[in-house]
């Protein structure tokens, strides 16, 4: 999913992450959902490592037919609120689209794969490690447990 900063009507925060491309695979790498959102020109800051990381241009969201954020929120809620969400860094995911992530099932990559390392200032911090070895890592050890199931049967 890729944000976009906002104009905030807060005026304790200038701007706010708000979700400006939304898409949703399956485990096959499907593609089941896939929408970009309607967002007014001018309402959301751009700047050169923005647009280097997700391509939106000043005028990119304000195209007739893209649906309102309100538009992808709801389906989001009506379709996915009994499934299994698998992902990296997913509480921002669910923040930009101003849903509780505590009311649906996730599973965010970054929670369970981590090295203990040393940063450039010599202080030990925890560095995620969200690529694919983690992911077969993860697919792999369901797997596991499916056939472990499947033979206690």
């Amino acid at each position: 999913m890729d944000y976009e900063i906002k104009n905030s009507a807060s005026k304790k925060k200038k701007f706010k992450q708000v979700a400006a491309k939304i898409t949703l695979v399956d485990i096959e790498e499907n593609v089941i959902y896939q929408k970009t959102i309607w967002h007014k020109n001018g309402d959301y800051r751009i700047t050169p490592i923005s647009f280097q990381c997700n391509g939106i241009r000043a005028n990119s969201l304000q195209v007739t037919g893209y649906p309102k954020l309100g538009d992808v929120k709801a389906h989001f809620e009506n379709n996915f609120a009994d499934k299994l969400i698998i992902g990296v860094n997913l509480v921002e995911d669910f923040v930009s689209l101003d849903i509780p992530s505590g009311d649906y099932n996730i599973f965010d990559l970054q929670w369970h794969w981590w090295v203990n390392t040393v940063n450039e200032d010599g202080v030990l911090v925890r560095e995620e490690l969200v690529y694919v070895p983690c992911a077969s890592s993860f697919l792999n050890m369901i797997c596991n447990l499916l056939i472990s199931i499947i033979l206690t049967k």
